[in-house]
């Protein structure tokens, strides 16, 4: 779970906002009414919301922590229903599955390092976090690697996680690569995901991606034992012909030069 460090962090846009919102009292009662729905906790009034916020480079400080605030909890709301799923135990009720994703859209929007750990825990609905993350750069590798190792994550925030590693570095190698403290981290994420059966083998994959961008000789060497030996791709949880020769297939690309898509 999100811990209140990130509550903080998460809320902290709103402080000290309430008086330049806008100028004059039309723009001021129409924002109090976004930022109202946005703290809702209807799906439909937060989805009314984001569709009346307009363009991003005039929204105030409050909107956007509401913004925040609005993803974390439906991030939470998402992974308590990935676990309960994965328990077998009553799943809670979701009245808007696409809300996570439409949440995630417009925080991408927000160029704010405060948002970086929301946004990381929030990784899974696919490429605008992944890409508004790669963006922020090696500030963001922190709070990513710790979502790509967490028991916590679901398997669609360890995959996004991997690519959103991926493409920093990939960002930063023309610069000499990541500085040592975040290259250390990404090496830890890599190496642990070649060698720790995934929940599913795709994770793997996106894994052989991050490996072998980080340039690194020990990860280039696991990642050339796949390509060499069907064997290791079963024992991570290959479970059919496909997917051995997909990950062969992988290893095999990735070492001879072939971009991994998606690109930053």
């Amino acid at each position: 779970m999100i811990n209140q460090t990130l509550f903080v962090l998460a809320t902290s846009f709103a402080l000290g906002t309430l008086g330049t919102a806008g100028h004059g009292g039309q723009p001021q009662q129409r924002e109090r009414v976004i930022v109202d729905q946005l703290r809702s906790d209807d799906a439909a009034t937060q989805r009314g919301a984001l569709e009346a916020l307009g363009d991003s480079a005039a929204w105030s400080e409050e909107i956007k922590g509401a913004l925040v605030t609005a993803l974390r909890s439906e991030a939470e709301r998402n992974r308590r229903r990935y676990h309960q799923a994965r328990q077998s135990q009553p799943v809670e009720p979701l009245a808007d599955p696409e809300l996570v994703a439409r949440l995630a859209a417009a925080v991408a929007e927000i160029d704010d390092t405060r948002a970086i750990p929301v946004m990381a825990d929030a990784l899974g609905p696919g490429l605008p976090l992944i890409k508004a993350l790669a963006r922020f750069g090696t500030r963001a590798v922190p709070d990513v690697a710790r979502v790509a190792m967490s028991a916590e994550s679901t398997h669609y925030a360890v995959n996004d996680s991997l690519i959103v590693l991926r493409m920093i570095a990939e960002r930063a190698a023309p610069d000499g690569g990541l500085p040592a403290a975040e290259a250390t981290l990404a090496k830890q994420v890599a190496s642990h995901h070649l060698t720790s059966r995934p929940r599913f083998v795709g994770t793997l994959w996106w894994a052989i991606d991050l490996a072998v961008t980080l340039n690194d000789p020990a990860l280039r060497a696991n990642v050339e034992a796949f390509a060499r030996d069907p064997q290791l791709a079963v024992a991570m949880g290959a479970s059919d012909p496909d997917q051995v020769l997909q990950t062969q297939q992988r290893a095999a690309a990735r070492l001879a030069g072939v971009p991994p898509q998606p690109r930053p």
